[in-house]
């Protein structure tokens, strides 16, 4: 896989055009659902920052991951299902939060050409279609946030994002 290159070398993003999403704190995306048994991975410079601001001891609030990169950690869940960190419906690590949280309802993959493409989850996030449209500017920021995160080495190698060929998605040039 390639590694993630500089946001300003990226010939273009792909995003699902007219979607509009606001985060209704039904916290569908905080844990296991009836349909759905949710692994929230992270980083590992991300279970790092989080064990710095809360404290806690990695062990007791993660597992390792064993083929999942870029991931490398899974944050644990309560006997409920959920995750560790939501305190009723909010998140208790909000500013630290993993990728995985700060990009749902979408996911990101890269192309080997330098287009990354954004897509909306394939489960059914009840705050779709509510909020404002979500535009160019806020795919640019989630981009940059994995840029930012994955640029950091874990294990000798560096982090990339996984490749796949959704359709029906509008193209933008990246900022240079």
């Amino acid at each position: 896989m390639e590694p993630l290159k500089p946001i300003r070398k990226v010939r273009s993003i792909i995003y699902p055009p007219n979607v509009r999403w606001k985060c209704v704190r039904c916290t569908m995306c905080c844990g296991d659902t009836p349909q759905r048994r949710r692994i929230i991975r992270a980083l590992r410079v991300e279970i790092e920052e989080i064990a710095k601001k809360t404290g806690k001891q990695v062990e007791d609030f993660a597992f390792l991951l064993h083929k999942s990169e870029p991931y490398s950690y899974a944050i644990r869940k309560r006997k409920d299902g959920k995750c560790l960190f939501l305190v009723e419906n909010s998140c208790g690590i909000y500013l630290s939060r993993p990728l995985t949280c700060r990009f749902y309802p979408f996911s990101v993959d890269k192309h080997s050409t330098q287009t990354y493409e954004f897509q909306v989850t394939e489960e059914e996030c009840p705050g779709l279609g509510h909020g404002e449209k979500i535009g160019r500017n806020s795919f640019v920021k989630l981009l940059k946030i994995a840029e930012k995160r994955l640029s950091h080495r874990e294990k000798g190698t560096t982090q990339s994002l996984q490749v796949a060929r959704p359709r029906g998605y509008s193209t933008i040039s990246a900022p240079r």
